[in-house]
């Protein structure tokens, strides 16, 4: 990784330069008819430890180290990017939905089963990740359809009680690439996610 491409604090792929490979990856793949997963996390500090402030009290200690645990379940040929805060996305190239759904629960698993060092206060600390999975063409075929289909996954997971990886619930797109097309007022249209705001692009103070 080139270090103007990568967070100085976590080691992964800055927001600006993941969009821009997941562009390139979203190209092939509908050129090529190949699958492409998109994972979204989000770190949920107080899961397991209610009574501690983890998120303000050691976030930057946590996400030091968070990086480094991601990578290590993901292939040579998938990215990993922060997307500012706490929020993570991960490109699973030639992966369908059903591969990319195992893949985000081992994620998922192995940072729920890892012990993150902590501080003279609080010496071992456990977090847990919500996710969001969406998939091309079915949830996207462009950067701003998959990434909000991701995020409306993650969206779920966190209202079902988080720790948990779920796959978006709107399709836009039929496996074949073709709109599917709903039924409003009497009138088709295409068919897209529910109106929720997409992961924020992150500051530079984000990946500082």
């Amino acid at each position: 990784m080139l270090m103007q491409n990568t967070d100085k604090l976590t080691g992964l792929y800055v927001q600006k330069y993941f969009e821009k490979r997941l562009e390139e990856e979203l190209a092939r793949t509908i050129r090529y008819k190949r699958p492409l997963t998109l994972l979204l996390f989000q770190i949920n500090y107080n899961f397991f430890m209610p009574e501690y402030n983890i998120r303000w009290a050691m976030v930057y200690t946590v996400l030091k180290q968070f990086g480094s645990v991601l990578l290590k379940q993901l292939r040579n040929i998938d990215l990993a990017g922060r997307y500012g805060g706490d929020m993570f996305s991960v490109l699973l190239p030639e992966t369908p939905m059903d591969g990319g759904l195992v893949v985000g629960e081992r994620i998922r698993k192995h940072v729920e089963d890892h012990t993150f060092v902590g501080d003279n206060v609080l010496k071992n600390i456990r977090i847990a990740l919500d996710g969001g999975l969406a998939t091309c063409p079915v949830h996207g075929k462009t950067l701003r359809e998959i990434t909000s289909s991701a995020h409306q996954g993650l969206l779920v997971a966190r209202n079902q009680g988080g720790n948990r990886v779920v796959i978006c619930p709107h399709k836009l797109y039929d496996d074949q690439g073709k709109s599917i097309l709903i039924i409003e007022d009497g009138k088709e249209a295409p068919g897209s996610p529910e109106k929720e705001s997409a992961p924020a692009e992150s500051t530079e103070q984000d990946n500082k």
